[in-house]
């Protein structure tokens, strides 16, 4: 069940990467987890508000926009919509 996770991390991961990479216009095989949006990308604050906000209706999460000033890189944000996903997850459950 574990590769089945990885697989689900990592068709997330790519999709997140997908919107980065058409928002930025920037080579998505370049792209990877420690890609700093500013340093590397290139975006700016807009840009970052504007893919944060994309993801949360790509997924239909409601990302904490009070970690975005600490959304730093790609895996950063990869990492974010895993933890809102599982406990949106949890919560279902337990419901």
């Amino acid at each position: 069940m574990e590769s089945d996770d990885r697989t689900g991390a990592e068709f997330t991961d790519n999709a997140i990467k997908e919107i980065i990479s058409a928002h930025l216009l920037c080579d998505f095989d370049e792209m990877n987890a420690g890609s700093r949006f500013v340093e590397d990308l290139y975006a700016d604050s807009m840009d970052v508000l504007d893919i944060f906000l994309q993801i949360s209706e790509t997924f239909d999460l409601d990302l904490d926009t009070g970690k975005l000033a600490q959304t730093r890189t790609v895996g950063a944000l990869c990492q974010l919509v895993f933890e809102t996903r599982a406990s949106v997850m949890i919560a279902m459950s337990a419901s």
